[in-house]
């Protein structure tokens, strides 16, 4: 899944539609115990920042710079089911709205 994300890069500037894209920053990893070792803990953190949060900032900003119409939405402290996520809720309803709108 991650060796995908250096290969797939969709060619944006082709689309011509207003998008809005979110964007859910890895913060942990998702396999950590919570019995897990300091040491463990921090090889961890340093592989979510060194390896899977670069990806995903490198696809943000492929995003912002090949999309006229786009509008990209960086979540942090969150999963990529946000969407389900009840503290964000409001956030996400307004802002869809705003952007469907064209505001």
């Amino acid at each position: 899944m991650i060796r995908s994300q250096d290969t797939f890069r969709p060619d944006y500037t082709k689309i011509k539609a207003p998008a809005l894209s979110y964007y859910a920053i890895t913060e942990s990893h998702w396999n950590l115990t919570p019995g897990a070792s300091e040491a463990t803990r921090a090889k961890a953190r340093e592989w979510i920042e060194r390896v899977v949060q670069l990806r995903q900032w490198r696809n943000i900003e492929q995003f912002q710079r090949e999309m006229s119409n786009g509008r990209a939405v960086v979540l942090r402290n969150t999963q990529h089911t946000f969407y389900r996520d009840p503290a964000l809720k409001d956030r996400i309803v307004r802002e869809v709205r705003q952007f469907l709108l064209g505001q």
